[in-house]
Parts: structure tokens; sequence; C-alpha cells
């Protein structure tokens, strides 16, 4: 009995022991537990904290600055550029949110240019990235009668684009053939207009915005490859041709019609054009001419060689064009300038009122130089 005794008091001890050691063990595990969580709580919260303060901090410049970011450029050239601005930094931290925000939506940086204000913060700038750069828009005057030379240094000096490849790619065949000109260069095809491009273009968006605004103009007109004027046969290029000439003849709108028609009926009769533009454009000057400039060896000097030149010589506008189409039917055949200044001219229909009116002309210019 004694020993049945010892032997339960010795399993309570055991057991006491055990529950104890079980309840030290557990409060260790609980204790380490905690401070393991307190920690990973403390570092989330520390790294909440940090992240806003690095999606709030803004950049050093001092004034609005334009960043640029061409097409198909990478993530680290992006980051670096802005890092250049004091922007997403630390580089390693916002390339890598970068990749995995674009990797996940399926998302990609867009090219364009950058308005960046001052205390511009880092999330307006990630919020940029992938919304579109707010480019700049810059406006391209293309003044009727302007040439071809004349036009691309209008728009290569508004707009930052690869001159080279730009001069290029107008100049290739398939863009040639996207105005509708199937010989020569483009001279005369680029419709005179105002346009809206981006400050940072590249030469394809350019030059299709350009064939865009041509297409739209001719696809107006509904013109057949081949059709008649005033009984003359016509296609798309001998259009362009005379209406260039009517561009450049005179500068009153409401004269063109008349001018159209003038040159029609020397073109039926077979008359030389006599046209001074086409001599000039032959020269490749538009000084006043002299006798001897009109002995120019030049298809284009009209003065010797029979109808139309081989192509136009400026861009005429879309007066310029419709007139020679809704061309006034009349018998003139002669005209000449005022001379006053005012851009008139007085028409006639034979030599003889020609000469009496290239005599008024020759008197206006006299008054006029006093």
């Amino acid at each position: 009995m004694f020993s049945e005794l010892q032997t339960c008091n010795l399993s309570c001890n055991l057991s006491c022991k055990n529950i104890f050691l079980f309840t030290t063990l557990n409060l260790k595990t609980l204790k380490k537990f905690f401070l393991t969580l307190i920690t990973i709580v403390f570092v989330l919260a520390l790294g909440t904290f940090w992240f806003i303060y690095l999606m709030f901090t803004t950049g050093n410049n001092t004034e609005e600055i334009d960043i640029y970011i061409p097409e198909n450029t990478s993530i680290t050239r992006t980051v670096d550029q802005f890092n250049e601005y004091g922007l997403l930094k630390p580089k390693f931290v916002f390339k890598l949110m970068i990749k995995l925000y674009s990797n996940y939506n399926n998302k990609y940086i867009f090219s364009g240019n950058y308005k960046l204000k001052v205390g511009q913060p880092n999330i307006e700038v990630l919020t940029m990235l992938f919304n579109g750069g707010y480019d700049l828009t810059v406006k391209v005057t293309i003044p009727e009668g302007s040439n071809l030379a004349e036009i691309n240094k209008i728009i290569l000096k508004k707009i930052v684009v690869d001159s080279l490849k730009y001069t290029q790619l107008i100049s290739s065949d398939s863009i040639k053939k996207e105005f509708g000109c199937l010989s020569g260069n483009l001279e005369g095809y680029i419709l005179p207009e105002t346009y809206f491009f981006y400050k940072y273009s590249t030469p394809e968006f350019i030059i299709n915005k350009l064939i865009k605004e041509q297409n739209k103009f001719w696809n107006k007109l509904n013109l057949q490859p081949q059709f008649e004027i005033n009984n003359i046969s016509f296609n798309k290029k001998k259009l362009i041709t005379l209406a260039s000439i009517v561009e450049a003849e005179t500068p009153l709108s409401s004269e063109a019609p008349i001018v159209a028609g003038l040159y029609l009926n020397r073109l039926y009769i077979g008359m030389l054009l006599q046209s001074d533009p086409t001599v000039q454009y032959a020269h490749g000057s538009k000084n006043r001419l002299l006798f001897k400039d009109l002995e120019i060896n030049s298809r284009y000097n009209t003065y010797k060689f029979a109808g139309l030149p081989p192509g136009p010589i400026n861009s005429p506008g879309k007066n310029a064009i419709e007139s020679v189409l809704n061309y006034e039917s009349h018998n003139y055949i002669y005209m000449v300038a005022y001379g006053d200044g005012s851009g008139k001219h007085r028409f006639s229909t034979n030599l003889s009122n020609h000469n009496s009116n290239v005599a008024l002309y020759r008197k206006a210019k006299r008054q006029k130089n006093l």
C-alpha cells in the first residue's frame, strides 16, 4: 500500500513538472511569436512609410521642364532621365516597381513629352508614364504657294525631329505613292494648311498626317484618274501643275478662276503659257526676271516650251485647285498686273488691248517709285 501511494505521488510530481514545462515552453513560443509578429508589423509599417515617402518625394527642378521619352526607350533609360531631376530615386526600386506593374497589368510606358511642374511628386510621374505623356503641340502653317524646300524648312524648324530620317522618308517611293505622286518629287502634293503636330514627333507621324489631310481633300473632289477640263485631258498631276501656276500668278482668291480660265484658253489653242513663275522655278529664284532669264533651256520655261511644265512649281491651296476645276469661262488670253501693289490684274482678249494695259502697268510702277 505504501508503494502504491509512493507511486501516485511520483506520478503527480511528474505531471506537475510536465504541465509546468509545457506552460513554460508555450510562453516562450508565444513570446517569440509576438516578437516576430511585432517585428513584421514594424517592418511593414516602416516599409509602408518609406513607400509613401518615396511616392511623395518631389524633384529638384526649380522651374517647369520637358522630358522627352522616344519610342522603344528602355525602363532603365526612362528612369535615368527622371533621375537627373531627383525623381524616381532610388533607381533600383522604381525600376522594379515599373517592371512589376507593367508585367502584371500588361501596360507599357508611353513615349512622348512630359511636362514636369515644380514640386511634382513621384506618384504623379508614375501616373503620367502609364497614361501618356503630355505632349506639347505646335502649330505649323504651310502657306499657299510654298515650294517643297520651303515646306520642309518650316516643318523642321518647328518640330524636334530627326531631319535626316524625315528627308529620306518623304523622298521615298512608298511615300510618293501614298500622296498619289507617280513621278518626280512631291512638289505640289503637300496641301497648304494649318497643322498641329507634337513638338517631338516622329517622321512617320508628321508625314502620315500630311498624307491624311491631302487624301481627305482629294477624296471630296472625287475625280477620276483621267478627266477633262475645257475639253483638255487632265490627271491629278496636271491639275496640281496648273493650279500651282494660278497660285503663283495671283494673290487674290477672287481672281483665281479668271486666271485659271485664261491659262486653259491658252492651252486649248496651243499658245505658250508665258508664265513668269515657271521660269523663276527653273532658275531656283523668285527674283524679278530679266530678258536673258527667258532663254533658259528648261521644260519649266513656258516662254520656250508649249503646254504645261513637267510638274507643279509650288503647293497650290484648295482655292487654286478648285478654281481650275471651276474656272471662269471667258475669252481672255492676256493679263498684266495693275502695278499699284493691290495684286489685281487687267485681262484682255487681244494683243492690242494687252499692250495698252502694259503701258498702264508701267505708268503705275513709275508713280509708285516716285
